[in-house]
């Protein structure tokens, strides 16, 4: 967001606009992952099925959400 303080959203709207999305998709991206990593009983060595229910949860929640 530090990235739209430096740009003119009245000469530039369609550049702030992009810069805009791109920040929201970023934080939306974090939350999830972050949703998705707390379902997993933390190990103390990162196994292959531990990564597979990750993603799996990370896929779920990014799509129903």
């Amino acid at each position: 967001m530090a990235a739209l303080g430096a740009l003119n959203q009245e000469s530039q709207p369609q550049l702030y606009a992009l810069v805009f999305g791109e920040a929201v998709v970023n934080d939306a991206t974090a939350i999830v992952l972050l949703r998705a990593v707390q379902h997993i009983r933390f190990e103390a060595q990162l196994s292959a099925e531990t990564a597979a229910v990750m993603l799996v949860s990370f896929i779920q929640l990014f799509v129903m959400r």
